[in-house]
């Protein structure tokens, strides 16, 4: 558990990976409608944006260089 822990702090793909998921999920979530956005204050565009922020954040590790 603490390697992991390690890891989520040092390694930059699993931070990025993790904030990936939760902004997915919970724009998921909010446009399905299982979270209501007017008790939050927010508009109902919002599911949409968090999804649209979480698809633009890249994922996984970067293409190495090509040795040519």
């Amino acid at each position: 558990m603490l390697t992991w822990i390690k890891k989520f702090f040092t390694d930059e793909t699993a931070f990025v990976g993790l904030a990936r998921g939760t902004l997915l999920g919970i724009g998921g979530a909010v446009s399905s409608g299982m979270v209501d956005v007017s008790a939050l204050g927010m508009p109902k565009w919002a599911g949409v944006a968090m999804l649209a922020a979480g698809g633009f954040i890249r994922a996984g590790e970067k293409n190495p260089p090509k040795g040519d």
